[in-house]
């Protein structure tokens, strides 16, 4: 992936037409696409100073969402290869993944040196978007000082192999000792309903793996036949 800020000057004649598939193993999520997202992948924490709610898609790309998917998908999925991008001092910007494939043709980006239609509502969906994000990492962050998320692994097998590792998950034993009054605001805030969702989103963790295992066992085949 190579991202490059979106100027009207160094992109004045790119024109955009979908055709390449989301290869990233994760797609970071906000809260209003929790539920949705619950259906099809298992959500998890990231582990660093801001969290931010991923949905995993596989170990080193994507092998859950295909042409053949039938459920809800995330939001930067959809939006690929347009990229939100925030940079040291927090402001966030647009980008293109110039490594992809969708901007030889299709619909003009600028039109006489300004945003096409197309574009404009682009960047409307990705303004939305990182006003929602910026509500669930604060939501994550106050969650985090709760001290109830627990480093989580995904393994395999019965010698445990780590298949992914680097995320957070809710410990619900920690949740449950929560004092009532930090856990009636949570509730009132919505956290406790994005929390037991997360959790029940956990269950498609083995739907991850399968899809995984199904992966590694095409491409062992496609070896040996050369």
């Amino acid at each position: 992936m190579k991202l490059e800020a979106l100027n009207k000057e160094t992109h004045k004649n790119l024109r955009f037409k979908k055709v390449s598939e989301y290869a990233m193993p994760y797609a970071p999520i906000v809260a209003s696409e929790v539920a949705a997202c619950s259906l099809n992948f298992a959500i998890v924490i990231t582990q660093e100073e801001a969290p931010r709610l991923v949905v995993i898609l596989g170990q080193s790309k994507n092998v859950l969402i295909d042409d053949n998917f039938d459920g809800y998908v995330p939001f930067v999925v959809q939006n690929y290869p347009f990229v939100l991008a925030q940079n040291e001092d927090g402001e966030k910007f647009l980008c293109i993944d110039t490594d992809a494939p969708d901007f030889k043709s299709g619909k003009a980006l600028f039109k006489s040196g300004k945003e096409s239609d197309f574009l404009a509502q682009i960047i409307e969906n990705t303004k939305e978007f990182s006003e929602d994000e910026d509500r669930t990492k604060n939501a994550l962050k106050e969650i985090k000082n709760a001290g109830i998320l627990e480093p989580k692994e995904l393994t395999i097998g019965e010698e445990n192999r780590a298949l992914i590792s680097g995320f957070y998950v809710v410990d619900r034993e920690k949740l449950n000792q929560l004092d009532d009054k930090t856990l009636a605001d949570f509730a009132r805030r919505g956290y406790l309903e994005l929390i037991y969702t997360h959790l029940q989103s956990l269950s498609n963790l083995q739907i991850l793996t399968d899809a995984i295992v199904e992966k590694e066992l095409k491409t062992q085949e496609t070896k040996t036949k050369k």
